[in-house]
């Protein structure tokens, strides 16, 4: 289990969210089994992430090195909840469009798998297939994040047999 944690430090109406992506990684694909996407002020925000990393027990947790990540990141680095795995930093090398796009062949090749009943799907979806002129990016951002991660970290996907779509694991 890994999740991919894009952070936000404002919580109007207008602003970007948090959001938490929960992948299961399995022989070289990505189970996306859990979204959280909501504005926080940070005490709440930082008992989020630890609540999320308590419910769902990952093995890794990528928080973006930038911004407002910066602050969560270092905060649960120098005091981890007991429990917890250390998070991880991950700096952003490109643009947004950038990242994605250099992530995007796993997406065509049928390696990231989505549930098909989840609560949280059509906004998914709909953020990602309007990305990049989408009001929002979060999502998008966690999930490049992710994938980033996997290729740098040599958790590879296997040699890809589908077209290019996105498949719905059975909830």
């Amino acid at each position: 289990m890994v999740q991919s944690w894009d952070i936000a430090s404002q919580v109007g109406d207008t602003n970007d969210y948090s959001v938490c992506l929960t992948f299961h990684l399995r022989r070289g694909d990505y189970y996306l089994v859990h979204v959280w996407r909501g504005r926080l002020e940070y005490p709440d925000l930082r008992r989020k992430v630890i609540a999320l990393a308590q419910e769902h027990r990952p093995n890794t947790i990528l928080i973006e090195d930038a911004g407002p990540g910066q602050q969560l990141l270092q905060d649960l680095q120098r005091d981890r909840p007991s429990g917890m795995i250390r998070p991880i930093g991950r700096k952003p090398d490109a643009s947004k469009a950038d990242r994605m796009v250099a992530q995007s062949a796993k997406i065509e090749a049928g390696h990231v798998f989505l549930l098909k009943d989840a609560p949280w799907l059509p906004d998914f979806l709909s953020e990602v297939l309007a990305f990049p002129f989408g009001r929002h990016d979060d999502q998008v951002d966690a999930l490049s994040q992710l994938l980033n991660w996997a290729a740098v970290s040599r958790v590879q996907p296997t040699v890809a047999i589908f077209g290019p779509k996105i498949f719905y694991a059975d909830s």
